[in-house]
């Protein structure tokens, strides 16, 4: 594990592929201050006003993907794991269905149950936790 934010965002998304270092750049630093003040909404996470502006420009630019950022966590996690000989990875899933049928979301294991989502979380663990 890494001693503080700025460690961690540096490992998890310094290898992000954003088409441009200064995404890159702005990713790395919204991870770090979101590690140190988590929020659930951009206007809670950044309390300046250029952070925000930044903040919004990244996620609304056209080199923006979450994929990109999945991806660079999904390696970043992988590193960390492939320094264990052993690593526990339990896994939870759920499935909901929609009243509403807006797009994108769609059909769940088959169409008799209408519109919905399917959420995986499975969680890296070393043996001692």
């Amino acid at each position: 594990m890494t001693d503080g934010p700025a460690q961690w965002e540096a490992a998890e998304f310094n290898h992000a592929s954003l088409g441009d270092p200064r995404r890159v750049r702005r990713l790395t630093q919204m991870g770090a201050a979101l590690a140190a003040r988590p929020a659930g909404r951009v206007t809670r996470a950044f309390d300046e006003s250029a952070a925000r502006e930044g903040a919004y420009r990244l996620i609304e630019s056209a080199g923006f993907s979450w994929t990109a950022i999945a991806d660079a966590i999904h390696v970043a996690a992988a590193r960390r794991a492939s320094s264990w000989n052993r690593v526990i990875v339990p896994i939870d899933g759920v499935a909901f269905t929609m009243v509403h049928q807006g797009e994108g979301f769609g059909p769940i294991a088959n169409k008799w149950h209408g519109g919905g989502a399917h959420a995986m979380t499975a969680l890296a663990l070393t043996p001692d936790g």
